[in-house]
């Protein structure tokens, strides 16, 4: 029987290195395999020896017999590695800083599908614990680099340009900032914004920041009923305002709230507008059940919270 234990362990010694995907940590080199493997990329922004977030991202889903299963005929995996340690090359460790600016990465972990030239199409930022949790960003992305591979094909112009436009307003509102390439191909493309994305994404950010100050507005005061406010705005969000809208909208429901029948009330108002969200619909519901676990815990730390700032 040990001797039967012993050969088992070995054997999974073995196997388990290979249900690991593989990883390449030289960007050039990884490029040049998807163009030749006429794959997309998928690239990982990460601190692998102090960023926990990235360690367990890692560990739950891309050492996973179930990603390797999915990436295996669409991704060229490559790892952008910022370490405190001394894992890399001083060389390495330049290239990648390099990546880290151009992509504007300003968190770890980021993760890019990107086209095998290496522009950015889709993906996600922060930690996540199961492969199903990421998969909806993936196809995402995935289906933006085919997207866009069309569109490169199109001898029609204004129909290429309608294909950037679509790709571009499809790719996930935190990554949208790391997708500098084709953002300026389609002003390059339409310098006078005819497809109306540089105005819209203009509007996107003075309206995120809109709700932002609001938000600061709202638990400045929070003895004072925004509701009203933010039952106007509502009509007028836009797409890739409405997880920061809704989060806005629970904050001013809670601090409203006089009993756990209205706490309650909110979270299913708050669980049915979720229904809506077509980018973190998993992850913001999730959110608002957490919160709302145990309505009379709750209402008690809102009005404990509103008798502190009472002024």
């Amino acid at each position: 029987m040990f001797t039967k234990t012993l050969t088992l362990m070995a054997l999974a010694a073995v196997v388990a290195p290979a249900l690991c995907a593989e990883w390449i940590g030289d960007f050039e080199a990884a490029k040049a395999k998807a163009k030749a493997e006429k794959k997309a990329l998928l690239v990982d922004f990460t601190g692998s020896d102090w960023c926990g977030n990235c360690i367990a991202l890692r560990k739950n889903v891309f050492d996973t017999p179930e990603f390797e299963a999915y990436a295996k005929d669409k991704f060229v995996l490559a790892e952008v590695d910022v370490p405190r340690g001394n894992k890399i090359s001083a060389e390495q460790r330049k290239k990648n800083n390099e990546l880290v600016k151009k992509y504007a990465v300003d968190g770890f972990p980021t993760i890019l599908v990107m086209t095998a030239t290496g522009k950015a199409v889709g993906g996600f930022v922060g930690r996540k614990d199961s492969f199903s949790q990421v998969q909806p960003a993936l196809d995402k992305g995935y289906e933006n680099v085919k997207a866009l591979k069309k569109a490169n094909k199109a001898k029609d112009a204004k129909a290429k340009l309608q294909a950037m436009a679509d790709v571009y307003r499809n790719i996930p509102k935190d990554v949208k900032p790391c997708a500098t390439d084709l953002r300026n191909d389609l002003k390059k493309a339409d310098p006078d914004d005819k497809m109306g994305v540089v105005n819209a994404e203009a509007s996107a950010q003075e309206q995120a920041q809109m709700l932002e100050a609001k938000l600061g507005e709202l638990f400045g005061n929070p003895n004072k009923s925004m509701m009203k406010e933010v039952k106007a705005m509502e009509p007028g969000i836009l797409p890739e305002n409405k997880v920061d809208f809704l989060t806005l909208k629970m904050s001013a429901m809670l601090l409203d709230a006089g009993s756990v029948a209205e706490v309650e009330k909110a979270r299913d108002i708050l669980l049915k507008d979720a229904e809506s969200l077509t980018d973190k619909k998993e992850e913001v519901t999730e959110q608002i059940k957490k919160q709302f676990a145990n309505p009379a815990e709750t209402l008690k730390q809102m009005q404990d919270f509103k008798a502190q700032n009472k002024k």
